[in-house]
């Protein structure tokens, strides 16, 4: 178990707003984060953060999922951050965190749609 220390010391890290003590619950399985992860496209694959899920009031930040689209569609999920959103497009990232169920789910049904192409493509 952390110690508040310990919290306190890995929220120095994120370099997050003073004065940040109500939300720290939220940053106890994240990571730091050296650099934002890609979130570049090009007509239209590539990468993109979609959803908001576990707001917090006291950094104004959320969980988003990062994932890599093909034509917009998302189609499998390669990490979860919390950020923070500033002008709708551009985000603040204060740390990452595990996968959901339902993201680890998103990633089996992917691999198995390959697999069955994979194995009805080398059907003759």
């Amino acid at each position: 178990m952390r110690t508040q220390e310990l919290i306190q010391r890995e929220l120095h890290d994120f370099d997050l707003p003073p004065g940040l003590v109500n939300g720290m619950n939220c940053f106890n399985e994240l990571e730091p984060v050296k650099q934002a992860p890609s979130l570049f496209t090009f007509n239209s694959f590539g990468f993109k953060l979609y959803g908001k899920s576990e707001y917090d009031a006291g950094t104004d930040s959320f969980m988003t999922t990062h994932y890599f689209v093909a034509l917009y569609v998302p189609l499998f999920p390669l990490a979860r951050y919390r950020v923070i959103s500033q002008d709708g497009n551009c985000y603040r990232f204060l740390g990452k965190g595990r996968l959901r169920q339902f993201d680890r789910f998103h990633v089996a049904m992917f691999a198995g749609l390959v697999t069955f192409l994979i194995a009805l493509a080398g059907l003759d």
